[in-house]
């Protein structure tokens, strides 16, 4: 995703997580998020270009995306269950490097799984267009 497509998640999770649970966490969590996020135009300007998206573009995004997910179900825990993952994890880094952990197993693990399950419907589907096209 893109800076303007992970605004409003990283916004809402980061505003919420600073209401409900600590400001100066929150704070921290910002920055590390803006840490990996100015890695992201180097790494393109560098890596990337017309070839398409460089790996090593996942050392920006992935923690990226782990903060939101940190942030966001600390949240939902806290207001759900009066739980906060900091007493589980000891600390917030370590509370992200699982999330970030977790997400880099979902997409690499779980996600090519769904997509081959889901590509028969949606090739029935294709071949359904194509023919009433033709």
């Amino acid at each position: 995703m893109n800076q303007i497509e992970q605004a409003p998640l990283f916004l809402t999770s980061l505003w919420s997580f600073a209401c409900v649970i600590s400001p100066e966490r929150a704070a921290t969590l910002g920055k590390l998020y803006l840490a990996f996020r100015s890695l992201y135009a180097p790494i393109w300007l560098f890596l990337g270009g017309e070839g398409g998206v460089p790996p090593q573009i996942m050392i920006s995004t992935f923690p990226q995306y782990g903060i939101n997910v940190y942030a966001a179900l600390s949240v939902v825990l806290k207001v759900g269950c009066e739980k906060d993952l900091i007493d589980t994890f000891g600390s917030d880094v370590k509370g992200l490097g699982v999330c970030v952990m977790a997400y880099f197993v979902f997409v690499l693990g779980v996600t090519p799984k769904v997509m081959a399950v889901l590509s028969v419907f949606f090739d029935k589907l294709a071949a359904a267009e194509t023919k009433k096209k033709d």
